[in-house]
């Protein structure tokens, strides 16, 4: 019974380090919870009005995202939408219940990071050193306070662990966790593209736990190749019409764009408070050669870390898992996306940091006593300063006025973060801020229709119906063929015949 006993407690100790970091890695984030819907969180949830009854069913056959003109879509993510539709289920338009999938999701991945974390280094320092940098890291903040972010946390939170059962297949030779983590890879697949990449990524997994036996890691990843494969024939099948065509981009500007998102993204995971809620640029300031040299940096750092694997295999592990993991959306695989840049493609790519910060922990714990001691508080310092920083982004996500503020403050030329901010003020019963925002968003974009009727509708709400009309007939030369501006011009005739005191204009 002691032993017993003595066995239980033990086990509770190994384990509450980890409980501790899934609790400091939702509580950090747990302001968010009482935000609204923001950007495109609103369009997700409309379009779930399509999946009743029946329409279940049509999560596996129908995309992502889609646009509610063409409805076409890009992306093929069934597990997101079943996901938004269970929640819209339980908690209807309360965005709270929302905010609470996001942060379940994100406490399985934190553990499931410590675990692959030990499997890799067999140190439980190194583990719960991992956990606690991964669960706190503000980077991570637009893909857990942000609904629409849950993609990359739900994909992570398959991802992850189906790397841990094959691990653990690899070591215990157990077919059930090859089995386990197949499964767990198809509904990663199923949640983002990510996962196509699952082959490579355990693979080196296995390689940086000191598996050196390549024969078998290529007879292994057979299986998840062939899900990789067939889930990509399937998403072809469902997207076919959607397809973007390809862009033919000459080799100088594809290397610039490819080393601008490369660079950018790795300051935003190694220096967090650098990085911008959004991110616009002209082609000038991507296509240039400081992008060409901000890439070969990258680049040569990458080689560096491979010429010293041999000694030191985790400092190339976390690069490489960096390269592999934003490689998609950076250019590097063909498809051309413009140097995509943005805070919550990091979610996944930032597990090899967390594996390199555990390990540099680990060595420090094992060197000399001040050398333990200076490594031990500069981690402490590390994890107190990002999760102040994770709260105070975190209030981003509280109120549409503030997200918005901040998104214009970071990126000033585009014309859809003044639209936003504007749209945000009117709904707080603000149109008098609101115009000088909607004003600004005309100046970026004067053929955009939207920022017109916005502007009108804002003048109505302030009784000014003669400044109103010139922007809602604007808003109706720009788009004809759109009947809720065509409506709206009509709506502010009619009040303006009242105001003079002709007759209404005849219904037909």
């Amino acid at each position: 019974m002691k032993a017993s006993g003595t066995s239980l407690a033990q086990r509770l100790l190994w384990l509450g380090p980890f409980v501790v970091a899934v609790a400091l890695g939702i509580l950090v984030y747990l302001r968010a919870v009482s935000g609204p819907f923001i950007w495109d969180d609103e369009v997700l949830v409309q379009q779930l009005d399509m999946y009743t009854g029946e329409g279940w069913r049509q999560i596996f056959t129908t995309g992502f995202l889609m646009d509610p003109s063409s409805r076409k879509a890009a992306f093929y993510r069934p597990i997101i939408i079943a996901s938004l539709l269970f929640d819209r289920a339980l908690w209807g338009d309360n965005t709270f219940g929302y905010h609470l999938t996001n942060l379940f999701f994100h406490a399985i991945t934190i553990l499931f990071v410590g675990v692959l974390t030990w499997q890799i280094l067999r140190s439980r320092i190194a583990a719960i050193a991992s956990a606690f940098l991964f669960a706190v890291h503000p980077i991570h903040a637009d893909s857990v306070c942000w609904i629409s972010g849950r993609t990359d946390v739900i994909c992570a939170a398959f991802l992850i662990p189906g790397i841990c059962a094959y691990m653990e297949y690899y070591r215990s030779k157990r077919r059930g966790f090859l089995v386990l983590s197949l499964v767990l890879i198809i509904l990663a697949l199923m949640s983002k593209e990510l996962a196509v990449l699952s082959p490579v990524l355990i693979a080196l997994s296995a390689w940086a736990s000191g598996v050196r036996d390549y024969r078998k890691l290529l007879k292994d990843a057979i299986p998840y190749v062939v899900l990789a494969v067939v889930f990509l024939g399937v998403r072809h099948v469902v997207l076919k019409e959607a397809m973007a065509p390809s862009v033919l981009v000459p080799l100088k500007a594809r290397a610039a764009i490819i080393g601008f998102s490369l660079f950018a993204h790795l300051q935003m995971l190694l220096l967090p408070w650098t990085a911008k809620l959004g991110y616009g640029y002209l082609p000038n300031q991507i296509i240039n050669n400081t992008s060409l040299l901000r890439g070969a940096f990258v680049c040569a750092l990458a080689f560096c870390f491979w010429s010293i694997s041999l000694t030191m295999p985790i400092l190339f592990f976390g690069m490489a898992w960096f390269l592999v993991t934003i490689g998609l959306i950076s250019g590097i695989t063909g498809p051309y996306l413009a140097g995509l840049v943005a805070q919550r493609l990091l979610y996944i790519p930032s597990f090899g940091l967390a594996v390199v910060f555990g390990w540099l922990i680990t060595k420090a714990v094992e060197s000399s006593r001040y050398v333990r001691y200076a490594g031990l508080a500069l981690a402490l310092g590390v994890i107190v300063a990002f999760s102040f920083l994770s709260v105070k982004q975190s209030v981003l996500y509280t109120d549409d006025v503030i997200f918005w503020q901040r998104f214009v403050k970071d990126v000033p030329l585009n014309p859809a973060a003044y639209y936003n901010l504007g749209i945000a003020y009117v709904s707080n019963g603000e149109p008098e801020r609101a115009i000088s925002h909607f004003r600004r968003a005309i100046k970026l974009a004067p053929s955009i229709a939207i920022n017109y009727y916005a502007m009108g509708q804002a003048l109505i709400q302030l009784n000014r119906v003669d400044e109103a009309i010139p922007y809602f007939e604007k808003a109706a030369c720009l788009d004809p063929s759109n009947e809720t501006i065509q409506q709206g011009l009509m709506a502010v005739y009619e009040r303006k015949r009242a105001e003079i005191g002709l007759p209404g204009q005849p219904h037909q």
